[in-house]
């Protein structure tokens, strides 16, 4: 239920009542009302008095009011139906005129439809209506409004039943409306009434009876709703009773629904006429009956399941179910069903294309069971033991869980009504207890079954083995039963259930064989090598079935299972000592290269492929000859060199000495998305290595990915190889801490905790927490993370090179880069003066100076070993830069010993060695910071601080005099000048820049003493 509605349901309803009363709350009003969707019912007792509250001030309101009164009142019918709403309007005949007014006048279909209801329940009321035919000729401007056309129709029928001579049918009966045909139907009360001769009749029905389908749903639900009163009146003549038998032989024959819901109304109707005819002749009755079994049956027969017609199969499903609520079949006719029906129907699916059909036959084979159930109470014991194991199953098996949940229902039906015929009550009890809806069930079902009712147990074994693992086209659903048809087999289950278990799985090995069935050999290799992998080797004639099969680039969900199933084969093979021929070896390799990483099996069949790469790998003499070999590991290699992913994250698995050769002759070539999957395979692989000094040297190497800053046009691809070495190490925290690397390692960490990347910080977070052996529960962002490093790291400034990457991004969320600087700001405020003068050098120092710039400069272009590339210095001087500009904006609190004019010149300096026009920008932005919050504080000889940097934003100005407009950088310098001047409230100056800034000429025009301050 919605979290709006936490408060009582007695506190919502008085909302309402308010809401009643004030209608300028309308729309929190409607809101309300639709808190109650979830359960309508809970407003029954309410609903009078709030129906009266809300319509009696309506004569009398003013327009807008009224329409909101429309809307609430739309709002209830649409919750609650319109019949439950409208009975409380207030009924006034007197009122009828003024509704007709309004009604005719209105113009919003919200005022429209509550009118319209209105005027329903005043042309129901116990009175001769004079306005009739005015009634009538305003409901005609309505006729092309759907929303109101039932509404239209009860009135129009309500006024023909009165007024007889009203009644008005079209020339042609195909023209007739069959919404207001049936309307009218059930408000005349006698045959002589009715407004159509024999041969209309006779006419109509012929029309319905040459229709092949229904273009609207709607004409076709109200058609077949009135078919068993068009039914009454045919059998009041012999000339028209035959009429009857075509109309039926239509519905069961000639029509093709595609709508769910005409179906079910035609089966509803079939039985409505069925029983009719039966009580009047009771032969007749039991043919139709019978045609309809036997139709059903034949369908089944003369059709596969991919060549079914479903529409037509699920009518007639739902007509037996039907036939079976009114009791119309007999116990021969229930047994035909379930000894020759239900099995079939009760499994049945469809492939078509990428999707599975089919859950409407199996949830009408649940609705049958469950008439079959509630109806009758003499069931033969073999029928209902069919309809119960069916239910039962299905209820567990089925891999839909709306078919699970209807199976749930009607077994419940079942054993109440019938569950003593055919069990104890000990049983049946167990069994309601029962969660059903669980595959795991199976082994609780086994448990209850085995001593008295075995036969169940085997049924159920049959079911799981034939049908969910043999059949089910749901293979995610197979592969779990298989695993727990595995654990039957395997388990305390007794000998018994292994033998009924080996059984069904012959059977499935022996069709599939048989008939060269690639998708059944498949499950029962599947299976096999579920029970035990040395079954396999047993039965050489299934995997070549498999071999067979064409694997095409693009898979479906049953190619997939057959490649994992092939895969598993290939396995237990190897592993019980067969060689790796020619043939295992190309569909190997074949299947590796039509897998893609979002295939629903990818990683089991990776994790088969990394089994197979370790065992050839570590063994001798797995293959046929050398040239298999020599094929194999050619292939594999290429493929590595491509980044096949599945060999990527199979690579480790290969013997130590070869893949750390592969690695350094291969990974500087690959992108950093598969050197982060290799590092993940990596992971997993390196706990079976014998860590001799080549694996150290090679595992300090991997270390160096910490540093790999490479982007390409999808960013920060770096950051994968970084994520993915963190992940490693935290798996291997023992292992690398005695490569005698720790220091390098809490350094990259130290960094890496402070940038923004929010998975890659955490994990870091994490890891520097494992090495000094402590544990936070908060995640380490910002203030977290700056308490931490105080605590254990203060003085290394790694950790703030990665803060500032966080707090001076330039490309980041709003909510990131101002968390970072409050939460910095709040830790350096609350620090002592010293400890602020000391925390301003470091942050003075992480910017380069020109030198520094220039040597990092010359060794970027520099690629590691293994290609990783280090961070840009241009981009990260901006960061940095950025950084200074934030806190410096947000007044940090600067100490008067801190040496600005040595970090004015480092800054300076800076920009003139960059020679980048972006480190320029940045530069004077800090300074003009810088400059500002000398002024502001009143700091030193600050007017000859600022003049210093003033001269120098003139010197740039003085560059634009022969020039036609200023370039990027002179802009710069009269922002920069404007806001300094600013800061020492220099208007004066201000107004002399405005002049020189209109374009470069002026500019000669002034002295520079003259914009000093």
């Amino acid at each position: 239920m919605s979290s709006s509605f936490r408060q009582s349901k007695d506190a919502l309803i008085r909302k309402l009542r308010d809401g009643m009363s004030d209608l300028t709350t309308c729309e929190e009003t409607i809101k309300i009302i639709q808190l109650f969707e979830i359960d309508p019912l809970m407003l029954t007792n309410s609903l009078p008095s709030l129906i009266e509250n809300l319509i009696h001030p309506y004569f009398s309101t003013t327009a807008d009011n009224q329409l909101a009164i429309a809307q609430i009142f739309y709002q209830f019918a649409k919750i609650l139906r319109n019949s439950r709403v409208r009975v409380h309007i207030p009924i006034k005949i007197y009122d009828l005129p003024t509704v007709l007014s309004l009604l005719d006048s209105s113009k919003d279909w919200y005022s429209q439809y509550m009118l319209i209801s209105w005027l329903l329940m005043l042309v129901i009321s116990p009175f001769n209506l004079d306005s009739d035919t005015n009634i009538l000729k305003i409901l005609s401007k309505f006729d092309g409004m759907a929303l109101v056309q039932p509404l239209i129709s009860t009135i129009k029928a309500e006024l023909w039943s009165k007024n007889y001579k009203l009644i008005q049918l079209p020339l042609e009966m195909s023209k007739i409306n069959p919404m207001e045909l049936n309307n009218m139907l059930k408000t005349l009360k006698h045959k002589s009434t009715y407004p159509f001769s024999e041969e209309q009749l006779v006419e109509y029905t012929k029309y319905i009876s040459s229709l092949n389908s229904f273009e609207e749903e709607t004409y076709g639900l109200y058609t077949l709703k009135l078919l068993p009163h068009l039914v009454i009146l045919l059998a009041n003549s012999d000339e028209t009773y035959s009429c009857i038998f075509d109309i039926l032989f239509w519905m069961t024959s000639a029509i093709n629904l595609n709508f769910t819901d005409l179906r079910f109304k035609l089966a509803e109707s079939v039985s409505k006429i069925t029983l009719f005819v039966s009580q009047t002749d009771p032969e007749s009755g039991r043919m139709i009956v019978e045609d309809c079994v036997n139709d059903t049956e034949n369908l089944l027969r003369n059709n596969t399941n991919d060549s079914m017609d479903t529409d037509r199969l699920h009518t007639f499903l739902l007509i037996l179910a039907e036939f079976c609520r009114n009791g119309l079949l007999t116990s021969i006719q229930i047994q035909q069903f379930t000894s020759n029906i239900l099995p079939v129907v009760s499994k049945f699916q469809q492939k078509r294309m990428m999707s599975t059909l089919g859950h409407q036959i199996r949830d009408a084979a649940n609705f049958f069971c469950w008439s079959v159930s509630r109806t009758y109470t003499n069931i033969e014991v073999q029928p209902l033991n069919d309809i119960f194991l069916n239910l039962l199953f299905t209820a567990n098996f089925d891999h839909s869980p709306l078919i699970r949940k209807s199976a749930m229902a009607a077994l419940q039906e079942c054993l109440g009504r019938q569950g003593n015929a055919i069990l104890d009550n000990v049983t049946v009890i167990r069994l309601v207890e029962i969660h059903l809806g669980q595959l795991s069930n199976a082994v609780i079902l086994l448990d209850l079954f085995k001593e008295d009712y075995p036969e169940y147990s085997e049924e159920m074994i049959k079911w799981l083995v034939i049908y969910t693992v043999g059949a089910d086209y749901d293979y995610l659903i197979v592969k779990k039963a298989a695993i727990l048809v595995s654990d039957i087999a395997s388990k305390s289950n007794g000998q018994q259930s292994t033998d009924w278990v080996m059984k069904y799985t012959r059977a499935l090995r022996t069709r599939g064989v048989h008939d060269q069935d690639v998708n059944i050999c498949s499950r029962a290799v599947y299976l096999y090598c579920k029970i035990d992998n040395k079954l396999l080797p047993k039965y050489p004639e299934l995997l070549p079935v498999l071999h067979q099969q064409n694997i095409p680039k693009v898979w479906s969900d049953e190619i997939s299972f057959q490649a994992l199933s092939e895969l598993n084969g290939i396995r237990s093979l190897i592993s019980n000592g067969s060689p790796i021929s020619k043939m295992m070896a190309d569909r190997i390799f074949l299947i590796i290269r039509y897998t893609q990483t979002n295939d629903a099996n990818y990683e089991e069949i990776s994790a088969i492929i990394n089994w197979l790469t370790a065992f050839i790998s570590n063994n001798d003499k797995v293959f046929d000859d050398l040239s298999i070999e020599h094929s194999f590991w050619s292939t594999f290699e290429q493929l590595f060199r491509f980044e096949q992913p599945v060999v990527c994250k199979a690579a480790p698995f290969l013997s130590q000495n070869r893949f750390i050769s592969l690695f350094y002759d291969t990974v500087s070539k690959i992108s950093c998305e598969y050197k982060a999957k290799l590092i993940q395979s990596l992971s997993q692989a390196i706990s079976d290595y014998v860590v001799d000094e080549r694996v150290i040297g090679f595992l300090g190497d991997v270390l160096e990915f910490l540093e790999d800053y490479t982007t390409t046009s999808k960013g920060d691809v770096g950051r994968l190889t970084r994520l993915a070495t963190v992940c490693m190490i935290s798996q291997h925290i023992t292992l690398f801490k005695d490569l005698n690397r720790t220091e390098f390692i809490e350094n990259s960490l130290l960094r890496l905790v402070g940038e923004p990347a929010i998975e890659l910080r955490q994990r870091s977070f994490d890891l520097l927490c494992a090495f000094k052996s402590v544990s936070l529960e908060k995640i380490p962002f910002g203030l977290n993370a700056i308490k931490f490093y105080d605590l254990h790291y203060r003085g290394n400034r790694s950790f703030w090179v990665g803060y500032f990457l966080s707090a001076g991004a330039i490309h980041s969320t709003d909510k990131l880069i101002s968390t970072a600087v409050d939460d910095l700001l709040f830790y350096y405020r609350r620090s002592e003066p010293h400890r602020q003068f000391n925390l301003l050098n470091e942050f003075a120092r992480i910017v380069p100076s020109s030198k520094e710039f220039s040597e990092m400069k010359a060794t970027r272009v520099q690629i590691g070993k293994l290609g990783t590339i280090p961070a840009d210095i241009t981009k990260r001087t901006i960061i940095f830069l950025n950084f200074w500009c934030r806190i410096l904006e947000s007044d940090i609190p600067m100490s008067d010993t801190f040496n600005y004019g040595g970090f004015f010149a480092r800054v300076y300096n800076l920009q003139l060695a960059a020679k980048s026009m972006s480190i320029t920008t940045y530069s004077f932005k800090l300074l003009t910071f810088l400059v500002g919050n000398q002024i502001l504080n009143k700091r030193g000889n600050y007017g000859q601080f600022a003049n210093k940097f003033i001269s120098i934003l003139l010197k740039q100005l003085e560059k634009a005099q022969s020039k036609n407009e200023f370039s990027t950088v002179q802009k710069l310098a009269v922002e920069s000048l404007t806001q300094i001047y600013m800061c020492a409230d220099n208007a004066k100056n201000i107004e002399l820049l405005q002049k020189i800034a209109i374009s470069p000429k002026h500019i000669s025009a002034l002295e520079n003493a003259q914009l000093f301050i």
